[in-house]
């Protein structure tokens, strides 16, 4: 047998070209998306979540449209939001830093400068706002997200969202 996959070569001598890899080295997918291979037909299957992971993500899930449905600034709502921060940073507190810290880099003007201007406009912006009433005609950020924290949607989008920075800032 000669040809194509055999190791032969043609009989006419012509060699085509060898096709670039199509999956990505192990290193560059996340450990959850890796494709595994069927061990009786050695096809590749669907990547897929590793359980533990989608059943903290349901978790994570229940517990922000459980919390999102308590009304805003009682004592039920703080505690559902305290309770996962508290969680999480006793977590750190024990398990520590996975990888060794990156040597600290030297900070530039330039990129200060940048990022000073915006940050200083903003907080100028909500004090000023904030001094003349917080009204619509002068609103801080506090009023504009009334609305989408109104309801019990918006309140469990926003506890998922504390809950996923919480759990990514611990991952760190």
């Amino acid at each position: 047998m000669t040809g194509r996959g055999t190791g032969v070569p043609p009989p006419d001598g012509t060699r085509r070209p060898a096709r670039p890899p199509t999956v990505a080295s192990p290193a560059a997918v996340p450990p959850a998306l890796h494709h595994r291979r069927d061990r009786r037909t050695g096809r590749r299957t669907v990547p897929r979540l590793r359980s533990r992971q989608a059943g903290a993500a349901c978790a994570a899930i229940a517990y922000a449209w459980i919390a999102g449905a308590y009304p805003s600034f009682s004592w039920q709502s703080s505690a559902a939001v305290l309770a996962p921060g508290l969680l999480l940073l006793g977590y750190a507190a024990v398990t520590g830093p996975r990888r060794p810290p990156r040597p600290a880099r030297r900070l530039d003007r330039r990129a200060v400068a940048v990022w000073s201007v915006p940050l200083l406009s903003f907080s100028a912006l909500e004090i000023v706002n904030d001094l003349l009433g917080s009204t619509w005609e002068h609103p801080t950020l506090s009023v504009l997200a009334d609305p989408l924290l109104a309801g019990h949607p918006g309140r469990s989008a926003a506890m998922l969202a504390w809950l996923a920075a919480g759990v990514a800032l611990v991952r760190r």
